[in-house]
């Protein structure tokens, strides 16, 4: 198949591939598994697992980095430790 036919085919298609690509989204959005942990038949504790978005692992990370200050001055703040524990 030539690339001019591939792109063809995409521009025949595109509909239906932004249509599956905005149902993944909305999937992810949406999707939650719960888990539970269990020894002969008592439940101890169950938990919530969800997918997260970009700017939420954005978020965590900036929480979980620790920074200092450049001893010169208009450096960047440089990186010195990250506890990901928490997130």
């Amino acid at each position: 198949m030539s690339e001019k036919q591939e792109k063809e085919d995409i521009f025949v298609n595109e509909d239906a591939l932004l249509r599956r690509l905005l149902e993944a989204v909305e999937y992810q959005q949406n999707e939650v598994v719960t888990i539970e942990i269990a020894r002969k038949g008592k439940v101890y504790f169950q938990f919530r697992i969800r997918p997260i978005s970009e700017k939420e692992a954005e978020r965590c990370s900036d929480l979980a980095t620790k920074y200092t200050r450049s001893a010169a001055f208009g450096y960047p703040k440089i990186r010195t430790g990250r506890n990901i524990a928490p997130f």
